[in-house]
Protein backbone atom coordinates (compact mmCIF):
# COMPACT_ATOMS: atom_id res chain seq x y z
CA UNK A 1 0.00 0.00 0.00
CA UNK A 2 1.26 3.33 -1.63
CA UNK A 3 1.79 6.40 1.12
CA UNK A 4 -1.21 8.90 0.75
CA UNK A 5 0.03 11.87 -1.41
CA UNK A 6 0.90 15.15 0.01
CA UNK A 7 -1.58 18.11 -0.62
CA UNK A 8 2.13 19.63 -1.54
CA UNK A 9 2.49 17.21 -4.32
CA UNK A 10 3.50 19.16 -7.99
CA UNK A 11 0.76 20.60 -9.11
CA UNK A 12 1.88 19.55 -13.20
CA UNK A 13 0.13 22.33 -14.47
CA UNK A 14 1.85 25.03 -16.26
CA UNK A 15 1.74 28.74 -15.63
CA UNK A 16 0.52 28.86 -19.62
CA UNK A 17 -2.04 25.83 -18.94
CA UNK A 18 -3.40 28.28 -15.81
CA UNK A 19 -3.38 31.55 -18.09
CA UNK A 20 -5.01 29.96 -20.89
CA UNK A 21 -7.86 28.52 -18.23
CA UNK A 22 -8.27 32.08 -17.22
CA UNK A 23 -8.00 33.70 -20.88
CA UNK A 24 -10.81 30.78 -22.03
CA UNK A 25 -13.13 30.43 -18.91
CA UNK A 26 -13.46 34.39 -18.80
CA UNK A 27 -13.55 34.97 -21.93
CA UNK A 28 -16.76 32.89 -23.24
CA UNK A 29 -18.23 34.43 -20.23
CA UNK A 30 -17.88 37.28 -21.19
CA UNK A 31 -18.50 36.99 -24.93
CA UNK A 32 -22.11 35.39 -23.68
CA UNK A 33 -22.83 38.12 -21.36
CA UNK A 34 -21.70 41.12 -24.41
CA UNK A 35 -23.12 39.11 -27.18
CA UNK A 36 -26.64 39.00 -26.24
CA UNK A 37 -26.43 42.78 -24.60
CA UNK A 38 -25.29 43.67 -28.20
CA UNK A 39 -22.57 45.96 -26.70
CA UNK A 40 -19.86 46.18 -24.49
CA UNK A 41 -21.05 48.88 -22.46
CA UNK A 42 -22.34 47.36 -19.73
CA UNK A 43 -21.14 48.64 -16.18
CA UNK A 44 -22.47 45.89 -13.93
CA UNK A 45 -21.05 43.18 -16.54
CA UNK A 46 -17.74 44.34 -16.14
CA UNK A 47 -18.12 44.99 -12.59
CA UNK A 48 -18.80 41.57 -11.96
CA UNK A 49 -16.04 39.67 -14.43
CA UNK A 50 -13.57 42.03 -12.32
CA UNK A 51 -14.88 40.62 -9.22
CA UNK A 52 -14.64 37.02 -10.93
CA UNK A 53 -10.94 37.50 -11.92
CA UNK A 54 -9.82 39.06 -8.53
CA UNK A 55 -11.40 36.17 -6.73
CA UNK A 56 -10.26 33.01 -9.31
CA UNK A 57 -6.99 34.72 -9.21
CA UNK A 58 -6.85 35.01 -4.84
CA UNK A 59 -7.78 31.05 -5.18
CA UNK A 60 -5.73 30.15 -7.93
CA UNK A 61 -2.64 31.67 -6.22
CA UNK A 62 -3.44 30.42 -3.18
CA UNK A 63 -3.78 26.84 -4.53
CA UNK A 64 -0.34 27.26 -6.55
CA UNK A 65 1.57 28.46 -3.50
CA UNK A 66 -0.45 25.98 -0.44
CA UNK A 67 -2.08 23.30 -2.37
CA UNK A 68 -0.75 21.96 -5.98
CA UNK A 69 -2.92 18.64 -5.83
CA UNK A 70 -6.13 20.99 -5.24
CA UNK A 71 -5.13 22.96 -8.18
CA UNK A 72 -4.74 20.14 -10.17
CA UNK A 73 -8.00 18.76 -9.50
CA UNK A 74 -10.13 21.55 -9.54
CA UNK A 75 -8.55 22.75 -13.50
CA UNK A 76 -9.73 19.02 -14.65
CA UNK A 77 -12.79 19.00 -16.36
CA UNK A 78 -13.28 15.10 -15.79
CA UNK A 79 -10.93 13.10 -13.26
CA UNK A 80 -9.94 9.77 -14.46
CA UNK A 81 -12.19 7.28 -12.75
CA UNK A 82 -15.22 9.40 -12.28
CA UNK A 83 -18.86 7.54 -12.17
CA UNK A 84 -20.86 8.22 -15.36
CA UNK A 85 -23.72 9.93 -13.13
CA UNK A 86 -20.71 12.29 -11.90
CA UNK A 87 -19.60 13.33 -15.66
CA UNK A 88 -23.41 13.61 -16.86
CA UNK A 89 -24.34 15.49 -13.74
CA UNK A 90 -21.32 18.09 -15.10
CA UNK A 91 -21.84 18.22 -18.25
CA UNK A 92 -25.76 18.92 -17.42
CA UNK A 93 -24.77 21.93 -14.96
CA UNK A 94 -22.62 22.98 -17.35
CA UNK A 95 -25.41 23.17 -20.14
CA UNK A 96 -27.84 24.60 -17.47
CA UNK A 97 -24.54 27.31 -17.04
CA UNK A 98 -24.71 29.18 -20.92
CA UNK A 99 -28.69 30.00 -20.34
CA UNK A 100 -27.82 31.73 -16.79
CA UNK A 101 -24.79 33.80 -19.01
CA UNK A 102 -26.98 34.55 -21.63
CA UNK A 103 -30.07 35.68 -20.54
CA UNK A 104 -29.30 38.49 -18.34
CA UNK A 105 -27.68 40.59 -21.67
CA UNK A 106 -30.94 39.90 -23.15
CA UNK A 107 -32.86 41.73 -19.83
CA UNK A 108 -30.18 43.89 -18.25
CA UNK A 109 -29.62 45.89 -21.45
CA UNK A 110 -31.09 44.70 -24.41
CA UNK A 111 -34.48 44.49 -23.60
CA UNK A 112 -34.84 45.90 -19.90
CA UNK A 113 -37.17 43.57 -19.19
CA UNK A 114 -36.57 44.33 -15.35
CA UNK A 115 -34.96 46.93 -13.07
CA UNK A 116 -32.95 46.31 -10.35
CA UNK A 117 -32.29 49.26 -7.68
CA UNK A 118 -28.29 50.19 -7.69
CA UNK A 119 -28.27 49.08 -4.30
CA UNK A 120 -29.52 45.55 -4.58
CA UNK A 121 -27.05 45.65 -7.91
CA UNK A 122 -24.07 46.65 -5.17
CA UNK A 123 -25.35 44.33 -2.48
CA UNK A 124 -25.57 41.25 -5.17
CA UNK A 125 -21.84 41.90 -6.25
CA UNK A 126 -20.69 42.04 -2.77
CA UNK A 127 -22.46 39.18 -1.80
CA UNK A 128 -21.50 37.31 -4.68
CA UNK A 129 -17.58 38.42 -4.04
CA UNK A 130 -18.17 37.06 -0.27
CA UNK A 131 -19.38 33.60 -1.69
CA UNK A 132 -16.28 33.42 -3.44
CA UNK A 133 -14.19 34.47 0.07
CA UNK A 134 -16.33 31.70 1.97
CA UNK A 135 -15.46 28.91 -1.23
CA UNK A 136 -11.87 29.80 -0.67
CA UNK A 137 -12.03 29.33 2.59
CA UNK A 138 -13.46 25.88 2.25
CA UNK A 139 -10.60 24.95 -0.14
CA UNK A 140 -8.21 26.37 3.08
CA UNK A 141 -9.35 23.86 4.71
CA UNK A 142 -10.59 20.90 2.89
CA UNK A 143 -7.76 19.62 0.29
CA UNK A 144 -10.25 17.55 -1.11
CA UNK A 145 -12.85 20.16 -2.27
CA UNK A 146 -12.46 18.80 -6.32
CA UNK A 147 -15.19 19.49 -8.76
CA UNK A 148 -16.99 16.05 -8.40
CA UNK A 149 -18.07 14.04 -5.65
CA UNK A 150 -15.23 11.28 -4.83
CA UNK A 151 -13.19 9.74 -2.19
CA UNK A 152 -9.46 10.20 -2.81
CA UNK A 153 -8.20 7.21 -1.53
CA UNK A 154 -4.53 7.95 -2.93
CA UNK A 155 -4.59 11.25 -1.13
CA UNK A 156 -5.44 9.82 2.49
CA UNK A 157 -9.01 11.39 2.12
CA UNK A 158 -10.88 12.22 5.16
CA UNK A 159 -13.68 13.94 6.38
CA UNK A 160 -13.30 17.66 7.27
CA UNK A 161 -14.99 19.36 10.21
CA UNK A 162 -13.19 22.68 11.30
CA UNK A 163 -13.52 26.05 9.27
CA UNK A 164 -17.33 26.46 7.84
CA UNK A 165 -17.40 22.92 7.79
CA UNK A 166 -17.87 23.29 11.68
CA UNK A 167 -21.00 25.57 11.48
CA UNK A 168 -22.45 23.58 8.02
CA UNK A 169 -22.04 20.40 6.64
CA UNK A 170 -21.78 21.21 2.65
CA UNK A 171 -20.31 25.27 2.90
CA UNK A 172 -18.98 25.10 -0.82
CA UNK A 173 -22.23 24.04 -1.87
CA UNK A 174 -23.88 27.13 0.53
CA UNK A 175 -21.79 29.94 -1.08
CA UNK A 176 -22.74 28.36 -4.59
CA UNK A 177 -25.95 28.83 -3.64
CA UNK A 178 -25.81 32.42 -2.32
CA UNK A 179 -22.97 33.46 -5.49
CA UNK A 180 -25.51 31.68 -7.99
CA UNK A 181 -28.69 34.11 -6.27
CA UNK A 182 -26.49 37.15 -5.89
CA UNK A 183 -25.24 37.27 -9.58
CA UNK A 184 -28.02 37.93 -11.60
CA UNK A 185 -28.46 41.30 -9.29
CA UNK A 186 -25.17 42.27 -9.76
CA UNK A 187 -25.93 42.21 -13.27
CA UNK A 188 -29.18 43.98 -12.93
CA UNK A 189 -31.22 41.08 -14.06
CA UNK A 190 -34.11 40.54 -12.17
CA UNK A 191 -35.82 37.99 -14.75
CA UNK A 192 -39.56 37.19 -14.09
CA UNK A 193 -38.32 37.58 -10.03
CA UNK A 194 -38.39 41.87 -10.66
CA UNK A 195 -40.17 42.99 -13.90
CA UNK A 196 -39.90 46.79 -14.26
CA UNK A 197 -43.68 47.76 -13.57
Amino acid sequence: MSAPISPHTSPDITIAALAVHFVVSLGLMGICLFGTAGTLLWLEAWAWLAMQFASSMLMTVWMWRHDPALLKSRTQLFTPGIQGRDQLFMVILGLLFIPYLLIPGLDAVRYGWSEIPIPLEVAGLLGAACSMGLILRVMQVNSFASPTIEVQKERGHAVVDTGPYAIVRHPMYSGCAIYLCCVPLAWDHGGCCCPDC
